[in-house]
């Protein structure tokens, strides 16, 4: 019992590093960052310094709409940056669309690679859509394991031959994507 005490007060003292999604959060404020994820809590800094777990609620807004009341508070401009897990983004639209009050140009931030290509594709056409003012910059996060660099390489086969993607390189006034960037670097470094 006392060696179980012990542990439990080492542990206490243990600086945990935050959630990459709770760093992002604390860093550009709850008041900035359009959440849409299936998280029901998230672990806030407080003034102090300290973090503590609170419930992702929002005055007025039932629970289980909360996703779509950040979704359309990005899309109005009210919140300028969207955060999107998986789990919330079926169906959603984040594009730079003609109707909506947000029209700047979308730096959509791939911070996983999905491990299926037609999912990534469906990722990235969240914020890529028919009647968009300006096409997304796409920002690939990936880490030098060998593993990563291997699912990337394969992924960016796939991605060449995404038709939206090359209607957007096609027409020469248009602005060339991030992602169209990278994949021609591979290309040159692979010659």
């Amino acid at each position: 019992m006392q060696l179980r005490a012990e542990l439990l007060d080492k542990l206490s003292i243990l600086e945990v590093p935050e959630h990459p999604l709770d760093q992002l959060v604390n860093y550009f404020g709850v008041e900035n960052i359009a959440e849409m994820t299936g998280r029901k809590k998230r672990l806030i800094r407080t003034a102090k310094g300290t973090l503590e777990y609170r419930p992702r609620q929002l005055a007025g807004v039932p629970s289980k709409l909360i996703n779509l009341h950040e979704k359309n508070a990005f899309q109005n401009g009210d919140k300028r940056i969207a955060v999107m897990s998986e789990v919330a983004s079926t169906g959603d639209s984040l594009h730079a669309g003609k109707s909506v009050g947000n029209q700047q140009r979308r730096l959509h931030i791939a911070a996983e690679l999905k491990w299926s290509a037609d999912k990534q594709i469906q990722d990235f056409g969240r914020t890529h859509r028919t009647g968009q003012v300006a096409p997304p910059v796409y920002l690939l996060v990936f880490t030098e394991l060998g593993a990563r660099k291997v699912l990337f390489n394969y992924r960016q086969k796939t991605w060449q031959t995404w038709e939206p993607l090359q209607r957007v390189t096609a027409v020469p006034k248009r602005p060339v994507t991030l992602i169209n960037i990278i994949l021609n670097l591979e290309k040159d470094v692979q010659r």
